[in-house]
């Protein structure tokens, strides 16, 4: 897995939070953790983070590694690029990866937020 693919794919599994089982969801302060401490250009330990915390996963794994798959295949063939299959697009600029990669730290900020039991 490249890290473009990596994290593209992320950006996009979490815009559909019904990818990820109630375990899962809990687990979101250690990625938010994880996430915090690097920058937003650090592309390599960001997609590592990513894939290690969806490793912890068993029901989040197949489908993230599933769909890493089919956008690597997808980036792989070029007459594949120009048709729209569902795919994201990896010719990205590095500021238009680092705003993914913000983007992704400001969605799993806000579902831990939402996830917090109310204290009073």
């Amino acid at each position: 897995m490249d890290y473009k693919t990596t994290i593209l794919t992320f950006h996009q599994f979490i815009q559909d939070w019904q990818n990820f089982d109630e375990e899962a969801l809990q687990g979101l302060p250690k990625l938010e953790q994880t996430l915090s401490q690097l920058g937003n250009d650090q592309f390599n330990p960001i997609a590592d983070a990513i894939v290690d915390w969806c490793e912890d996963y068993s029901h989040l794994r197949p489908k993230f590694k599933s769909a890493v798959e089919f956008n690597e295949d997808i980036d792989r063939e070029p007459k594949k690029r120009d048709v729209d299959q569902g795919g994201i697009i990896t010719n990205i600029s590095r500021e238009g990866l680092q705003d993914k990669v913000r983007e992704i730290k400001e969605t799993v900020k806000e579902k831990v937020e939402e996830n917090k039991p109310n204290q009073k």
